[in-house]
């Protein structure tokens, strides 16, 4: 048995069995899979084809059935059968992964359809509330403006082309459904503007650029800005708060840095999405730079943290002087995850890319600061004093990688890759490629949660971001789970969320930033 709280928001059921030697499975009392079974239907003393199980797991899509499940309690009921009454062996177990679309308030997208005041005058403050009745402005899908080639509506600047209006206005109503108890954790923006800009959301504003401080009016000059047929990012994620279920605002001026401008472009897009959020730790960072000395660990960041039994952590670390000379990995041990005690040496010369622990050995993936090149493994029963295997993938240069059950998994990138590639091995050390995902992003850290796959990466100039996967190929986007550290804070230049372990019912995140490393968690 197993709880969907609703179905209509699943978009694909995959599954993984291991079987020997034929299986038949069944949702809600309806036939959904089978594997190694003869065609028609089957009796307790139907036989098997003949498989076996291997130790390995096999993947089956079962997104043409999701239809079958139901709001509550859903049940999968499954039979092995035999190929013969004197079979010596029988094995099963199953998980499945149910992907559902991120629970998105609401999406804006590029090019969508705005509504407009080209017309001139000073429209106050009024027309940025989310009750202003704008049914007699006119419509046009973005980008919007006049003297650009690549425009989607050309709109009015007034009778004079020598004094144009310096500001026009654009509204956009759209829809918020979020699920009871939700809330928005992610807002990114991407703006096309000429030459400044003035954004609000129900009424406030959460964003200004190319304009100057104070009081905004329609004779307002923008301080410039070229759009370029260029969208720019932006987390805006801190104005979340305003959205509210139903019907939102967005109210958009535009001003021009002087009334002889030749051109003037608008385009504006919104995803909200819904991650897994994680809280800062108020003590951070909680392994800082040395200051100078001990000199190797001037600086320190991309942690990799395993947890090594009951109140055992031990994390490996990436550190480097104040010269930026070889890096060299750090190592340190912890009873909770936060108070950590340092080597007082560094270990070898490179980056541990990914470490880990199947509670005998430690397992190295690492990238090498010398003349070596793809990742290389070394293996430890103590986790200090390691055993080289040399390069187990020579094409790689990062890679993240996990052990999922009997089977060892891979997410690389490197020089011949496209994209995000995918391997897989039986021991860790001899690695076959699979065919690559859809992945344009590089994991910085994947686990394996429940039947699914779960990854943070980092989105420059926000922080970082989730992913999940129902089976670890193809990947869908969610939103921020950490944001970049305020302005003036030790994380403020970014986050880079390296490690992530699920610790009972809750997650532990350490992120790496350029004033150490950093500690935050999720429920």
């Amino acid at each position: 048995d197993f709880t969907v709280d609703d179905p209509s928001s699943v978009t694909r059921m995959m599954g993984e069995l291991m079987y020997d030697d034929g299986v038949i499975v069944y949702l809600n009392g309806q036939r959904i899979g089978s594997a190694a079974m003869p065609s028609g239907t089957a009796t307790a003393s139907t036989l098997a084809l003949g498989h076996e199980a291997g130790n390995v797991y096999e993947a089956f899509d079962w997104t043409a059935q999701r239809s079958l499940l139901v709001a509550g309690v859903n049940t999968f009921a499954v039979e092995v059968h035999q190929q013969s009454p004197s079979s010596s062996d029988l094995v099963f177990d199953l998980s499945v992964a149910l992907e559902t679309a991120p629970r998105t308030a609401a999406t804006v997208a590029r090019r969508a359809t705005w509504r407009l005041w080209d017309r001139g005058g000073d429209l106050g403050t009024a027309w940025r509330s989310a009750t202003f009745a704008d049914g007699t402005w006119a419509t046009g899908a973005g980008p919007l403006g006049y003297g650009e080639s690549y425009l989607g509506t050309t709109i009015g600047y007034g009778p004079n082309a020598s004094s144009k209006y310096v500001t026009t206005y654009f509204r956009k109503k759209f829809t918020v459904d979020m699920p009871a108890g939700s809330s928005v954790t992610s807002m990114l923006g991407e703006l096309m503007y000429d030459d400044g800009i003035v954004v609000y959301l129900n009424g406030q504003e959460i964003a200004r650029r190319s304009m100057p401080p104070g009081p905004i009016t329609a004779a307002t000059a923008a301080l410039a800005h070229e759009a370029g047929n260029v969208y720019e990012t932006y987390n805006l994620s801190a104005a979340g708060n305003l959205i509210v279920n139903g019907e939102n605002v967005l109210a958009v001026e535009v001003h021009q840095a002087g009334a002889s401008s030749s051109d003037l472009v608008f385009d504006l897009a919104l995803e909200i999405l819904s991650a897994p959020a994680f809280t800062r730790y108020p003590g951070n960072p909680v392994v800082q730079p040395s200051g100078g000395d001990p000199s190797w660990r001037t600086f320190v960041h991309a942690p990799s943290v395993i947890q090594a039994g009951p109140g055992s952590w031990v994390m490996y670390f990436t550190a480097k002087d104040n010269f930026g000379r070889l890096a060299r990995i750090g190592r340190a041990v912890s009873s909770d995850g936060i108070q950590w005690t340092l080597d007082a040496e560094p270990g070898r010369v490179g980056a541990a890319v990914s470490v880990l622990h199947d509670g005998a050995i430690y397992r190295m993936y690492f990238v090498s600061d010398l003349l070596e090149e793809g990742i290389q493994l070394y293996t430890s029963s103590d986790g200090v004093n390691w055993t080289g295997h040399g390069t187990v993938l020579a094409e790689g240069y990062s890679a993240e990688v996990i052990q999922d059950g009997s089977l060892f998994k891979m997410w690389y990138v490197g020089p011949t890759t496209v994209g995000v590639g995918y391997a897989t091995s039986l021991d860790g050390m001899v690695w076959t490629r699979r065919p690559p995902t859809n992945a344009d992003f590089t994991p910085s850290v994947v686990i394996k949660d429940g039947a699914g796959y779960k990854a943070w990466f980092r989105e420059y100039g926000m922080g970082c971001r989730y992913a999940s996967s129902p089976d670890g190929l193809t990947w869908t986007k969610g939103g921020l789970s950490l944001a970049d550290g305020a302005a003036g804070s030790w994380d403020a230049p970014g986050v880079d969320c390296s490690a992530v372990v699920r610790d009972g019912s809750g997650l532990k995140m350490w992120y790496g930033s350029e004033g150490g490393i950093g500690y935050a968690t999720s429920p």
